[in-house]
Order: C-alpha cells, then structure tokens, then sequence
C-alpha cells in the first residue's frame, strides 16, 4: 500500500521507506505533463547513483541503498517544504530576476536561493500568482518574504509571510534553512567535482531537505535530471529538453544518456 505519492516518485510504508521512481515527466508548474515509458529505471539509476557519490562525500543522506530498478531505500524523516537551489551558472529564473547578468555567465560565488514548496498556488488561505515562490529572510524584522521567482525583486514582492507563520516559526525555519544550506554547498562541490572528471558543468541543482525523527537534517527526495542543469560538451544532459518542448523520443534520450554518465561516474 503506497502512503505517499508525489509527481515522480511513490514512498510505500516499511519501518524504513522504500521510494519507487514513475515514467511521469512534469514542467511548467504541472501543467505540462507526460508518461515517459523508461523514465523510472533511468532516474532512479542516476539518483542512486549521486547519492552513493554524496554518500563518499560524508553529506548527511536520507538515501540508504539501491533496491531494484525502480526503487531504493530512504530512511523516514518530515520534508521541509522549501526548495534548495544552488547555482554556479547565471541560468533560468536568476537571469529573469537579475536582469543585468548575461545568461550562461559563471557566477563570481556560489548563490543558494530558497523555494517555497506550495500546492494550487496557496500558502495556507493566502492565494499566490504562482507556485514555490522565492523567499527571503529579513534578519531585522525577522520575518520571511516571498517573491515571484521570475520577476525582478523590486517588481516581484508577494508577501510577508506573517499571516501563516509566526516570528518564531520565521527564526525556527532560518535556523533549519541555515543548515540546510551549508550541506547544500557542500553537495554541490561534492558533485561539481565528480562531473568534471566528464568534462561536464554543473550549473545548477536542487535539492530537498528532511529532519529525522532525532532531529538531524538530512538531503532527502531524489537527484537526478529533473534537478539540476548539467552541460556536457555543449549538450543539456537534465529536463531542460522536455521544458524546451522538444520531441519525447528525444528526451528520453537524454535520460539515457544521463544514466550512461551517472554509471561511468560512480565508478571513477
């Protein structure tokens, strides 16, 4: 019996979880939407895959091993709803915000940003003009603000988000993202790293976090194409075809190739 089912993935109850990948493929805030046959095998190889690199790399994991095609083992924590992205490249929604960066530039530092993870475009009863906005912590006034990610800040203000979270669950989440954001920086050179050993660039990633039932954070959900913007040797090995609207058969493809990468780099 499933107990959790999200876009791409099923978490079925064991006294530890077992995440069972789907063909599903999504963009556009979902609504865009595909069956992708193979897609499962192929995302749950490279997320295993980047997890047994981060696991070398001592970054806290829920991930615990590969189980069968489609699946592996995680162990059971509470998501935080936020999204983690940390960026090396100036791509996407960064160049629509600050538009005074040439797309495809390297950036002098690494940027880490901060996504609201929401459903039908609310946080609590307040509606939203999009899904998983950007957030920004104000350290004077202690309160988290959110933003449309694909506007410039000064034109992108939604929110303060005092109606659904209180000073101290504001300072309680910045204490967690404060951490989160240190493991996500590690990770990410974890992998910058290894991917270059393919001549591939890792612009940017994704990634999710959790707190087990002890307290500990942990990187939690999957890695893999949907998550990052990987260039090798000029070609985007990640979603960015399907965003793009290329041809299904050329997007599987690509996950394909992802897979055939990941297999090579886990073994160097």
């Amino acid at each position: 019996m499933k107990i959790i089912e999200g876009k791409t993935k099923i978490l079925t109850p064991v006294e530890i979880y077992l995440a069972l990948a789907k063909d599903d493929i999504t963009a556009k805030d979902g609504a865009k939407k595909h069956v992708l046959p193979g897609k499962a095998e192929l995302a749950n190889q490279v997320t295993c895959n980047m997890f047994e690199i981060l696991k070398r790399g001592n970054i806290q994991l829920a991930y615990i091993a590969k189980h069968g095609p489609k699946t592996f083992w995680t162990q059971k924590c509470e998501m935080i709803k936020v999204e983690v992205v940390v960026r090396r490249v100036a791509k996407g929604s960064y160049c629509k915000r600050n538009t005074h960066v040439v797309d495809g530039s390297r950036l002098k530092r690494l940027v880490v940003e901060f996504y609201y993870k929401t459903t039908d475009c609310k946080i609590g009863e307040y509606q939203l003009p999009c899904n998983d906005p950007l957030m920004e912590f104000n350290e004077t006034r202690k309160l988290w603000s959110v933003y449309r990610p694909d506007k410039p800040k000064a034109q992108g203000f939604i929110c303060v988000l005092s109606r659904s979270m209180t000073k101290r669950e504001s300072q309680k989440l910045y204490r967690r993202l404060s951490r989160c954001k240190t493991i996500a920086c590690k990770a990410f050179e974890v992998l910058e790293k290894a991917w270059q050993r393919l001549d591939a660039t890792l612009q940017d990633i994704k990634f999710e976090f959790g707190m087990l039932p002890n307290g500990d954070i942990v990187m939690a959900d999957v890695v893999d194409l949907d998550s990052w913007r990987l260039d090798w040797y000029g070609q985007q090995v990640s979603k960015q075809g399907y965003r793009d609207d290329d041809p299904l058969a050329k997007v599987l493809s690509t996950y394909q190739l992802g897979a055939m990468l990941s297999n090579l780099l886990v073994r160097l």
